[in-house]
């Protein structure tokens, strides 16, 4: 490890393995901040359905290079970051996430403050491991092409590859040619620098899949018992679709219910069956041996935050 990286803490894992609750006690303890991993919880409105824990707005926000990041509190107390801030029908990608990400963290490392990822977006925390370079070269002559294009060439241009994300564009967005060249330019093969900045202690968690499983059925349940029909039932009166692949693990099920498809206990049933697909795939792309991670494992529980704290100690300095 370079001298000049700087240590930050990931509590990753599959879903229903209790990172969240385990995250925000560590940072309690380490005087942390959590910054969202998943790729779910940054829409806003769809609280239920990615299992966030109660946001409060803060007065807090950072500045930089255009973005204004706000921050949220958790519990009306612990500072997080990176949840609530688009809109289910806006564009969010990698790219996105990466370059917000970096921002917050690297605040939280001028300020002294521990930043702590979240989430099961195996992904995201793939591109700040490796060191993700997705900002395309300035290509004058295909930018001169694209700015000579009509807005509606330029959309049909981006459907054509990301049908999904085109389609779930907002009016505005679809009108905005700018926003449409940018969102081209991305369009590209991932460039990975094989490092990163930052050293990245990830702590993961010991868990029987049967048990897993259970929690995950579980929870599906109770998403409903929560009120998940009220929460996709407004989200639609506001407009939006959620018909974006990666809100089909909850969204599409809840929508199937409200127009009478399906009963609600098979729109639980399907649900669950679908977070336990995707739990699995979180576990294999976690532990796969191809992938390179070092993996603390422990369990993720209030009697381990001690342990989680030697590890953190003992890695972040190595």
């Amino acid at each position: 490890m370079k001298a000049s990286k700087q240590s930050i803490l990931a509590v990753v894992g599959p879903t229903a393995s209790g990172k969240s609750d385990f995250a925000l006690e560590l940072a309690e303890k380490l005087h942390g901040e959590i910054i969202n991993l998943d790729s779910r919880q940054v829409y806003k409105y769809l609280d239920i359905g990615t299992n966030k824990d109660p946001l409060s707005d803060s007065e807090e926000y950072i500045e930089k290079n255009g973005h204004k990041i706000y921050c949220k509190l958790i519990m009306n107390k612990q500072k997080a970051w990176l949840f609530d801030i688009v809109t289910p029908d806006q564009s969010f990608t990698l790219s996105d996430y990466l370059e917000l990400a970096q921002i917050v963290i690297d605040d939280c490392l001028r300020r002294n403050v521990t930043p702590i990822l979240v989430g099961g977006t195996g992904l995201y925390l793939d591109g700040l491991i490796k060191g993700y370079n997705l900002t395309t070269k300035p290509d004058i002559q295909l930018r001169q092409k694209l700015n000579s294009l009509s807005v509606e060439k330029l959309f049909e241009i981006y459907k054509e590859k990301h049908l999904e994300d085109a389609l779930s564009l907002n009016n505005s967005d679809k009108k905005n040619k700018v926003r449409l060249i940018r969102l081209i330019e991305k369009d590209g093969k991932v460039e990975s620098n094989s490092d990163s900045k930052y050293n990245i202690v990830i702590l993961y968690p010991k868990f029987i899949r049967s048990e897993l499983f259970n929690k995950i059925d579980e929870r599906s349940r109770k998403m409903y018992e929560q009120g998940l029909i009220t929460e996709v039932t407004k989200a639609i009166e506001m407009g939006y679709k959620l018909s974006k692949p990666l809100m089909g693990n909850t969204y599409a099920e809840a929508i199937r219910c409200i127009k009478k498809e399906i009963s609600m206990d098979d729109a639980i049933r399907i649900t669950a069956a679908k977070h336990r697909q995707y739990a699995t795939r979180q576990i294999t792309w976690f532990e796969g041996e191809g992938r390179g991670y070092k993996l603390n494992k422990l369990t993720f529980s209030p009697e381990s935050i001690t342990e989680a704290i030697g590890i953190w100690e003992k890695e972040k300095n190595q």
